[in-house]
């Protein structure tokens, strides 16, 4: 797994935190699991990869009656899924889950059904992310999110945000850049988040920051909306 790079302050989660999501099922939870919440604490990955607060009610609540939707290799199976603890999701609507078992992290896929198991957590991050150049963890701590629309009275100048993306550029200086081809996300430690353009459907741009930094990105959100209007 390549190194990953963090964005603004991390919550990494206090061992209380840990006693309560090991005491909410009856199966040692993996380390592999514990230490990348100890590390991290909650967030996701590459917008991709979502480490929300585990939960060991997720697939009895959503997909009991829909266990077809997989290839079971017995009933058996079935019992350990259902009385697993979902510790992650991705935006396709992968399920990723912790089970009792020798290959204690199993991935339910979205659009398969053939369910992959795995030995570490690693394995996984693997899977999603080996192809690609750059890995950033962004933390929900103190998360906010600005969207800023670029239509106006259903019309959408397509030349705005071209305009908008060069001046920003001119005056602000990230620390670090993403996807930077056609959908650029720019990376402000100042900010403890990032500035998003979309240049592909060129419609809107997207703040996110962390509240303790909230008077800079809000200079940041004022100086693109002068642009709006």
């Amino acid at each position: 797994m390549k190194n990953i790079y963090t964005i603004g302050e991390l919550k990494p989660l206090q061992p209380d935190q840990i006693g309560e999501i090991k005491r909410m099922v009856p199966f040692v939870v993996p380390s592999g699991y514990i230490d990348i919440l100890q590390m991290y604490g909650y967030g996701d990955i590459n917008e991709f990869l979502m480490l929300n607060i585990p939960d060991e009610h997720y697939l009895n609540n959503n997909f009991k009656d829909y266990l077809d939707l997989w290839d079971w290799k017995s009933e058996s199976d079935k019992t350990i899924a259902l009385s697993g603890l979902m510790i992650c999701l991705t935006i396709d609507g992968d399920i990723v889950l912790c089970v009792e078992s020798s290959y204690p992290y199993w991935l339910l896929p979205r659009h398969s059904n053939e369910i992959k198991q795995f030995e570490k957590l690693e394995d996984i991050l693997n899977l999603f992310f080996r192809d690609q150049e750059d890995i950033y963890f962004d933390p929900y701590y103190e998360k906010k999110m600005e969207y800023i629309s670029l239509i106006k009275n259903d019309d959408l100048d397509k030349e705005l945000i071209d305009k908008i993306h060069r001046t920003f550029l001119e005056k602000y200086t990230p620390d670090k850049a993403f996807n930077i081809g056609v959908q650029p996300k720019y990376i402000f430690q100042a900010i403890g988040g990032w500035v998003y353009f979309d240049l592909a459907y060129k419609s809107a741009i997207r703040v996110s920051y962390q509240l303790k930094y909230k008077e800079k990105a809000i200079e940041v959100i004022n100086f693109i909306k002068g642009f709006v209007g």
